[in-house]
């Protein structure tokens, strides 16, 4: 019999992490600040608790898909005991302070997991796609289930939990940098009068090794249309919003990256696609 699997957060990636479980015949019980999110999952067959506490009594493994550290300190701060359970947290932040909810969940008798998701939410359940965890041992075997029908090609890197921070940093950054320079790329033909729409459809085939991932954002700026919410602005940011300890003389080549991610948000954006930054460099030409 599969376990009883808790996912906490219902956003975009919490929603696709809970119906996957279900696919996989698992019993989810869910949670949403906004219960409203937890409609089509119950439809599906998931449970929905009333409270936090209630979620973690209905099961041994409790998914943590929140925007921040603070949100799921925050969330959990009224649990007195987590005997018995096994903590997957799976939100973007850095190592020190995965170190710290280690230490928070530990001192309340749980195991724990903390993970990246290198993939988007309509990947959740593929074979290719990526979770990358890290913790003890036991939490591993306790939860490797679970993590393996959300991303098929999921692993775990042992007890260091600066390893997932480091290497979804490692795996996310070129395809990051390459996004933004499709973006740029668009940018550059708007200017010069040129379509657009044929530089998306022209990429793949001029390269032949860049993602879909990469496509997608020129195609988005051609059709003017930033619905696409996958990655949303917000999501970049919030994952990109923290300074990382440089060695002396370093050049940080994702600040411009992080300040323009930034000025998107600020300027309303965060909700929209990646390739909404367009607007900022835009409004930028126009300035000038």
């Amino acid at each position: 019999m599969n376990q009883r699997v808790s996912v906490v957060g219902l956003g975009r990636m919490g929603s696709a992490l809970a119906s996957t479980l279900l696919d996989g015949h698992y019993k989810v019980t869910v949670w949403n600040r906004t219960a409203a999110k937890a409609a089509p999952l119950v439809e599906a067959g998931a449970t929905l608790a009333a409270s936090v506490n209630e979620a973690i009594d209905g099961s041994e493994i409790i998914v943590v898909c929140l925007g921040n550290y603070d949100d799921t300190k925050q969330i959990f701060s009224g649990c007195a005991d987590l005997t018995g359970k096994t903590l997957i947290q799976l939100t973007s932040g850095t190592a020190a302070e995965a170190e710290a909810m280690q230490g928070w969940a530990e001192g309340k008798n749980a195991l724990y997991l903390d993970g990246v998701i290198i993939s988007y939410p309509s990947e959740i359940g593929n074979d290719e796609t990526l979770l990358v965890v890290g913790g003890s041992e036991e939490a591993w075997q306790n939860g490797e289930r679970p993590i393996m029908c959300l991303g098929g090609s999921s692993m775990y890197v042992g007890a260091n939990l600066g390893a997932t921070i480091a290497l979804e940093e490692a795996f996310v950054t070129p395809i990051l940098m390459a996004t933004m320079g499709t973006i740029h790329g668009a940018h550059i033909l708007e200017q010069a009068g040129l379509d657009v729409g044929l530089y998306a459809e022209m990429l793949p085939g001029v390269t032949q090794i860049l993602p879909e991932s990469l496509r997608r954002p020129a195609a988005a700026i051609a059709a003017n249309d930033f619905t696409d919410t996958e990655a949303s602005i917000g999501a970049w940011a919030a994952g990109y919003d923290h300074e990382e300890e440089l060695p002396t003389g370093a050049i940080d080549l994702l600040k411009p990256i992080r300040e323009l991610l930034n000025q998107a948000v600020a300027a309303g954006y965060g909700d929209e696609g990646i390739a909404a930054a367009i607007k900022v460099l835009r409004k930028t030409n126009q300035s000038t």
